[in-house]
């Protein structure tokens, strides 16, 4: 089982504390060694570095869209060494806010877990950026 407290913050937000620790909040290029961490990365290759090695992507223009289709994104959860990240990506930056606003607007089952991670990989699907037009797939 693996869980997480996620913090989504600007540049400008202090870092808040839960149970009297801090909670670790890095952009991109303030991480050398993703291994470290259990990470949320948010963007796809074209856009995070650390997106790119995690898929075995490029990170250049037009090879990081592989893959991507124009209206979709991705919730994929991937090993990180002896940690996991979660990508958040899609092709486009709306295709990459849906998928953050699926994530963040989760249901849960029976037991808890989030409906949209029964697996490690699922594909969102909209034409806008409003919950209910939002599929998770």
């Amino acid at each position: 089982q693996v869980q997480a407290n996620v913090i989504i913050k600007g540049a400008a937000a202090s870092t808040p504390t839960t149970s009297g620790s801090a909670v670790p909040t890095m952009t991109a290029d303030q991480v050398s060694d993703l291994t470290q961490y259990n990470a949320i990365l948010v963007g796809g290759p074209c856009a995070n570095s650390h997106t790119a090695k995690i898929m075995g992507a490029s990170s250049a223009w037009p090879d990081c869209a592989t893959g991507f289709t124009a209206g979709e994104a991705m919730l994929e959860l991937k090993a990180n060494g002896s940690k996991w990240a979660l990508i958040v990506a899609g092709y486009s930056a709306d295709d990459t806010r849906r998928a953050a606003i699926a994530l963040k607007s989760y249901s849960v089952d029976g037991a808890g877990k989030p409906i949209f991670l029964t697996g490690t990989s699922k594909t969102v699907k909209g034409t806008s950026l409003e919950v209910s037009a939002i599929d998770v797939v």
